[in-house]
């Protein structure tokens, strides 16, 4: 992977009462599907569940950033969430309820979501001798590290 941030920004979206899926999107590798509705006690429930297997393919380790909703309240202007994600390889939660307090509880809200994320490589993997191509061993703040003197062009 050669960059090690992800970024995505969904277009306005309505949520309703009723429970739906707002967007789907994959980025990079990153697929996430958001969905959610309104409740009657002047907030919104959104859920953002983040697919990540291909990026498991290439030796990532973790996934970290967040979520900023932005909500249109009609006659009312931008209202702003940030939620902080993690997940981290072979957790099983890669889903995400935020819940969203509602000024002025409207029927219909316009939002808008976007997620900044980073990638963090799984090192331990990437430096061991797992292949059996390594040449030698150093020791760096008490690891083993295995190195390869084959450049690589």
């Amino acid at each position: 992977m050669s960059d090690d941030v992800i970024e995505y920004r969904s277009e306005f979206r309505q949520v309703t009462n009723q429970h739906q899926v707002l967007d789907v999107s994959e980025t990079e590798g990153l697929k996430c599907t958001w969905s959610g509705q309104l409740l009657p006690v002047f907030q919104s429930r959104l859920t953002f569940q983040f697919d990540w297997g291909t990026l498991k393919t290439q030796a990532i380790h973790r996934i970290y950033g967040h979520i900023t909703i932005f909500a249109n309240i009609s006659g009312r202007g931008m209202q702003t969430t940030v939620t902080t994600i993690e997940i981290r390889s072979g957790d099983d939660q890669n889903s995400f309820d935020v819940n969203v307090e509602l000024r002025d509880g409207h029927v219909h809200k316009h939002m808008v979501f976007e997620y900044k994320v980073y990638v963090e490589p799984n090192y331990e993997e990437m430096l061991s001798n797992r292949d059996g191509k390594n040449d030698t061993v150093l020791m760096v703040e008490g690891r083993e590290v295995w190195v390869n003197k084959e450049v690589s062009r």
